[in-house]
């Protein structure tokens, strides 16, 4: 095994880099959930499609 121990320390750059991209995980478009209007199945809100402006074909 080589290398220094402790590791030398993270750099600002880096640090905020992991920050930045944890608080955007925790945006609630990450994780939100709704139901399909057709099925009724739970699915991301960011993957639904939006109905808005559909014709009712049926």
């Amino acid at each position: 095994m080589s290398g220094n121990f402790p590791p030398l320390p993270r750099s600002k750059v880096l640090v905020e880099n992991i920050v930045n991209q944890f608080c955007q995980g925790l945006q609630p478009k990450e994780f939100e959930e709704a139901g399909c209007k057709i099925c009724g199945q739970l699915s991301l809100k960011s993957s639904l499609l939006s109905t808005y402006g559909i014709r009712n074909n049926l």
